[in-house]
């Protein structure tokens, strides 16, 4: 619930607003993703795997937190869902972010 001028009756309404919220989680070794979550993710080379059965318009946001993705590659497997065409998507740029969203039959890179 928020507060918010509104220019036309000169009036602060109410309204309810929708906030987005990050449910953030920090990872530096193999682990099984979670639908909705943001994962900053640390430490040496490891694979990252999403969902198998996720909901359509599901979301995982992954992102190299240590900056050092170059040379510790975090591998994302798809989980037996293509991930913009391959059954993998490699991590390998310092500082990347990636959001992988599900459309009922594989994921994307958005």
């Amino acid at each position: 619930m928020g507060i918010k001028f509104n220019p036309f009756t000169s009036n602060f309404d109410f309204v309810n607003d929708a906030i987005p919220v990050h449910d953030v989680e920090a990872q530096a070794s193999a682990f099984n993703a979670e639908a909705g979550k943001t994962y900053m993710v640390t430490g040496t080379a490891y694979t990252i795997t999403l969902p198998a059965s996720p909901a359509t318009d599901d979301y995982i946001v992954i992102k190299d937190a240590a900056g050092n993705a170059s040379t510790n590659n975090k591998t994302v497997s798809g989980n037996g869902n293509n991930i913009d065409g391959s059954a993998t998507h490699v991590i390998n740029s310092d500082y990347a972010s990636h959001r992988y969203v599900f459309d009922g039959s594989n994921w994307f890179i958005v």
